[in-house]
């Protein structure tokens, strides 16, 4: 919008005027253009406007048209009024002032001013006393027209300039602020993502340390399930020979266990041997005390006799010590009987505690061979868990060297985005000082 009046050098003017030819000495000469469209003023202001509506293709009513027309008739009126001086200048460029704010095209407003001036012409020409006079007006009329038609076209432009330089001033002053506030905010984004790339590079870094650390474990655990494994399997062989050694010792607690009880059978039948002896040694011990009886009996009936029992006495003495031989005898062997048969009794109690015992090793052993039957499948089951441990092991192994591998990649990709984080704040501080500078440029 047009404020204020606006004021334009006096020097400029008198070039101006000067460039078209207008002079003080052609002052009666305007005075008679003016008089000669003073009456026509209407139908000029209706010409001009009909045209710049219809090209300009603004919508109006007719009572909007009449106001209209009024108002631009007073300034055709006074537009070709001497004095064409500054001030007239002036009038000028307020009406292309008006135009401006409009807003209508500039060449629309020239051909609408050229219509208008072109009738203008006409009516000057048929005005004129005479053709030599017709034809000297319109020249200078024209000399007005192209100064009028000037002013409006340096008015329109260099109001546009002005709110081109205000329009520009104004989006210099958003660029800034938007680029300021935008680069402020890259800054600070890129600052955190700086300090960010640094944490993820040092995570990538332990993560990388841990990975080898876990690589070597994994290592470590697939060799010593492999050597569990292969330990396990001579495990299982062994629990296997020591089951076929306990059944083996099953075949010999049975051969003893019946050794046993045969000794046992023969130490019951020498006990009774024994007794069947002890009853002979007894009718014998009998016998020969019976023989002493006789004996001494034959002593005494010897000596009764006298000479004639001497050898009789003889025998009944001989009879005598072989009784005493046999019942000396008969008690060594009744004592060696005894001894027999307590050492009898002890065998024999010795042989059945024996088989008690070897049937109790051998129920202990039975039950030895069922848990060393549930250790061989256990150890089969274990040997297969780890053989499958030490599989997946293996391939843990392999995935944490993956890891390991990309932790290095991501490691090295956080070390690159460093790189453009840095250059990026590089780029954001240039983009700032070349921001400033445009900014500086457009305000001046």
């Amino acid at each position: 919008m047009l404020e204020g009046k606006i004021v334009v050098p006096t020097t400029e003017d008198a070039k101006r005027l000067k460039c078209f030819g207008i002079e003080e000495k052609f002052g009666k000469d305007f005075e008679r253009i003016s008089d000669i469209l003073r009456p026509h003023s209407v139908t000029l202001a209706k010409s001009f406007l009909l045209d710049y509506f219809k090209h300009a293709e603004i919508e109006h009513t007719q009572e909007f048209l009449d106001s209209q027309i009024e108002k631009t008739a007073g300034y055709t009126r006074d537009k070709y009024t001497p004095p064409i001086n500054g001030e007239w200048i002036r009038r000028i460029e307020k009406m292309g002032a008006l135009q401006y704010k409009i807003g209508a095209p500039l060449f629309i407003n020239l051909a609408a001013l050229n219509n208008s001036h072109r009738v203008s012409a006409e009516l000057i020409f048929n005005g004129a006393q005479n053709e030599e006079e017709g034809r000297r007006l319109v020249d200078l009329f024209l000399r007005i027209a192209g100064l009028e038609a000037e002013i409006m076209v340096s008015t329109i432009q260099r109001l546009e300039k002005e709110a081109f330089a205000a329009a520009m001033r104004k989006t210099a002053q958003v660029f800034e602020d938007t680029v300021g506030t935008t680069i402020e905010t890259s800054s600070e984004q890129s600052a955190v993502t700086k300090e960010k790339s640094g944490k993820v590079a040092d995570a990538a870094d332990t993560l990388l340390a841990l990975a080898s650390e876990v690589a070597a474990a994994s290592s470590q655990s697939t060799s010593a399930m492999t050597d569990a494994a292969r330990m396990s399997g001579s495990l299982n062989a062994t629990i296997e020979q020591i089951d076929n050694e306990l059944r083996a010792s099953f075949d010999s607690f049975d051969s003893l266990s019946q050794t046993a009880d045969e000794a046992v059978a023969s130490a019951s039948q020498l006990t009774e041997h024994s007794k069947s002896i002890e009853n002979i040694v007894k009718l014998i011990r009998d016998i020969a005390d019976q023989t002493s009886i006789l004996a001494l009996n034959a002593l005494i009936e010897a000596a009764q006799a006298g000479k004639a029992g001497a050898g009789f006495a003889v025998v009944a003495n001989e009879m005598k010590a072989l009784a005493s031989q046999t019942e000396t005898a008969t008690q060594d062997i009744a004592e060696q009987l005894g001894g027999i048969g307590e050492t009898t009794s002890q065998s024999i109690a010795a042989n059945r505690s024996m088989a008690e015992q070897f049937s109790m090793l051998r129920e202990s052993a039975s039950k030895l061979q069922q848990r060393v039957g549930e250790q061989s499948s256990s150890v089969t089951a274990i040997a297969a868990c780890i053989d499958e441990t030490a599989q997946s092991a293996e391939a843990t192994a392999e995935a944490v060297e993956e890891i390991s591998r990309r932790a290095g990649d991501v490691a090295r990709d956080v070390g690159e985005v460093s790189e453009s984080v840095v250059a990026l704040d590089s780029n954001l501080r240039d983009l700032k000082t070349s921001a400033d500078a445009f900014a500086e440029q457009m305000n001046s």
